[in-house]
């Protein structure tokens, strides 16, 4: 893993990072016959490998050293197969077009960290932009933010290369990851038909950081008073679909933040639940994988960004369903609860357009530049 601190001197330049990320080439594809055990393997057409390069140079040495080679070895050499259509783009070539672009915007000032999975078959990382115009200072003197990317490639099929709008709030150093939605490329064409779009992405960003800040200001605005609601702020984010553990993190980190954001510990804003959910997935996430799980709650903390109304929404559905499964539960005394939820969510009905059209501007800003 190669990092940029936000304050520690970089381990790495961008650059000297991008070219210590894995290689990859095409190899071709053999089958043993299991009729003729004794026979050579035979070639195929219709499919490849993706290897790493180094890992065979190695291996070939080793080889004509008189070793002889396990199946362990090629495991080790290979990534993954594929059809013969997949196009393997090496990172480097992926992600050195973006440090040019960097370079070519004057955008020098950047942080972030690299990430890589399966001896460099994923990688997936942030660039943070630290220049003065990039940043994203936040009312009443608060801590600022790093907009910036989310990036990805791989080799073993895992994911397309993407880009995606990024933030870090530094008051927790909390990743707001999904701000929009990714732009991506499969890997099929050419792999020097990727260069050409870092330069719209990177268009976009003083876009995503001036919506993002009326978001957050509208966010900031916008409280539930849990005093009248019938769950606790830990309930609140188990009935949006987070485990017990992530629930419990991010409603302590949102009570301790409340009172610094101008609320309580029992009246918060949305920008408050969001930063504890970030907070949690940042600090207490207990998964390893960039995909799956990690990306269906980073949208939730999204949407508490972007869409009080609709969160509440959900929370109320599932908070009913959660009752009326309780043979125990009392109907009047569920129908007043459910009650004091609507009441509450008739208090943002005014907001709903507005809220959707942040939304949907934040998620076409990189896959639909032109219309923004």
């Amino acid at each position: 893993m190669d990092k940029y601190g936000l304050e520690e001197q970089p381990e790495h330049s961008l650059s000297s990072a991008i070219q210590e990320l894995d290689p990859v080439e095409i190899a071709p594809l053999f089958v043993g016959n299991p009729y003729d055990p004794e026979g050579q393997p035979i070639p195929i057409s219709f499919s490849n490998a993706t290897i790493n390069p180094d890992t065979a140079i190695d291996l070939a040495r080793r080889s004509m050293s008189g070793e002889q080679l396990s199946e362990d070895d090629g495991d080790f050499m290979s990534y993954a197969t594929h059809s013969d259509g997949y196009a393997a783009v090496p990172h480097y070539e992926f992600f050195f077009p973006m440090a040019k672009a960097l370079l070519d915007a004057d955008i020098r000032d950047v942080s972030g960290e690299f990430r890589c999975y399966d001896n460099g078959a994923q990688v997936h990382g942030e660039v943070m932009f630290q220049d003065a115009e990039s940043q994203l200072n936040l009312p009443d003197d608060r801590d600022p933010l790093f907009v910036g990317l989310s990036v990805g490639n791989s080799y073993d099929g895992t994911c397309a290369m993407y880009a995606q709008g990024y933030a870090m709030d530094t008051t927790c150093t909390n990743s707001m990851r999904s701000l929009t939605d990714r732009k991506s490329r499969k890997h099929i064409g050419e792999p020097s038909e990727v260069a050409e779009w870092w330069d719209e992405v990177l268009i976009q960003m003083t876009a995503l950081r001036d919506i993002l800040g009326e978001i957050i200001e509208e966010a900031l605005e916008v409280e539930v008073d849990f005093l009248n609601q019938p769950y606790d702020p830990e309930e609140f984010y188990e009935h949006l679909g987070l485990p017990s553990y992530l629930a419990r993190a991010a409603a302590t980190t949102a009570r301790n933040r409340s009172p610094q954001e101008g609320g309580t510990r029992t009246v918060m804003s949305f920008w408050t639940l969001h930063s504890g959910l970030t907070s949690a997935l940042t600090h207490d996430f207990n998964g390893t994988s960039e995909v799956g799980s990690i990306e269906t709650y980073s949208q939730i903390a999204k949407e508490l960004l972007f869409n009080p109304q609709r969160m509440i929404g959900e929370v109320k559905s599932s908070y009913e369903r959660q009752q009326r499964q309780d043979e125990a539960v009392d109907e009047r005394t569920l129908e007043q609860n459910i009650a004091m939820i609507e009441q509450y969510e008739v208090t943002l009905d005014d907001r709903k357009e507005e809220f959707e059209e942040f939304e949907n501007h934040m998620n076409g800003l990189l896959t639909n530049p032109a219309e923004n």
